[in-house]
């Protein structure tokens, strides 16, 4: 009998795929067919949660505070639904095997950063106000999809959910002076549709009106038709990265000038992918150990040998 709730990330393995494979996945730097096939459900391979989806979200989030790196993390992460392995015949309550797997990934992670204030030190305006700190928290279930992905950005006089690139909704606090009207009245929601031209367009409703138009200037939609797809990024990213790749001068290199390359990289070069690796796997140490993590300047730093799991390391080493 097959499990009531299939793991997407637990590929099906064919016997001659399996077969054909067994004497060379260790060649290719695996250490088994199911680690080869079911990457996303090893930490050793995808680093779970936080590096595949985490990531994404936290980048939003330093870009949100002005491209800054976080203080501290802490969280919890489990394998809470596809737990132990079945007694022999053991089903659940609707007479299927129970839901587990030899996933060694969380599929729970509830994480909680801290990251500097525009007054902070570490902030944007390197300030002098320590007690400065923005919470952010990060939250993913394996075994939900009752929210899309996103951000809610919560402050002082509203909120802003953006959500799947896509929309995004305010929502003003209420002034405590004023009397009537619902404390979580949405002000306005703007969406990013194809346009009658082919050029994606902003289309803004508010609570009290009809929804007005406007152009929006930027890369072409994936879908040409009013109300079709609109392009979320990638397409975009990859003409970005070829733009650089005809431009590149081997002189100049990586060359900076300051904190700036001497030339053009993509938005997404390596130094950012290795921040972003560095906030989520720290965070999949704060799980395991249980404890809460600071981050070091010197993680973020290419030229520093500095890592977060330095003591893991010394441990391989003196095996």
């Amino acid at each position: 009998m097959q499990p009531f709730y299939k793991d997407g990330w637990f590929n099906a393995i064919l016997h001659e795929d399996y077969d054909a494979l067994t004497n060379k996945v260790r060649e290719h730097g695996f250490d088994s067919v199911e680690q080869l096939v079911r990457w996303r459900c090893f930490n050793e391979t995808g680093g779970g949660l936080m590096a595949e989806l985490g990531s994404h979200q936290l980048d939003a989030c330093s870009i949100f505070l002005g491209h800054v790196h976080p203080l501290a993390v802490a969280g919890v992460g489990g394998k809470y639904f596809y737990g132990r392995p079945p007694a022999s015949g053991e089903t659940n309550d609707y007479g299927y095997q129970t839901n587990w797997n030899d996933r060694d990934s969380d599929d729970h992670v509830y994480m909680t950063y801290e990251f500097p204030g525009k007054n902070h030190p570490r902030g944007p305006n390197h300030g002098t106000d320590e007690g400065d700190i923005v919470v952010v928290t990060y939250t993913s279930v394996n075994t939900n999809a009752f929210e899309n992905y996103g951000e809610c950005v919560k402050g002082t006089r509203g909120a802003m959910i953006v959500e799947k690139e896509a929309t995004v909704m305010l929502y003003p606090e209420r002034d405590p002076n004023a009397h009537g009207g619902p404390a979580d009245a949405r002000a306005m929601t703007a969406t990013v549709q194809a346009g009658a031209s082919g050029k994606p367009a902003l289309d803004s409703s508010s609570t009290w009106g009809p929804a007005v138009s406007a152009g929006v200037a930027g890369a072409g939609p994936t879908g040409g038709q009013a109300g079709g797809v609109v392009s979320r990024g990638y397409r975009e990213e990859i003409e970005d990265f070829a733009f650089c790749v005809r431009q590149w001068d081997p002189k100049a290199g990586y060359a900076k000038d300051g904190d700036k390359y001497k030339q053009r990289l993509p938005r997404c070069h390596g130094e950012v992918a290795m921040v972003d690796a560095i906030i989520a796997l720290t965070a999949n140490q704060a799980m395991r150990k249980r404890q809460r993590i600071e981050f070091q300047g010197g993680w973020f730093d290419p030229k520093n040998r500095d890592v977060p799991d330095a003591d893991a390391k010394e441990k391989i080493l003196l095996a």
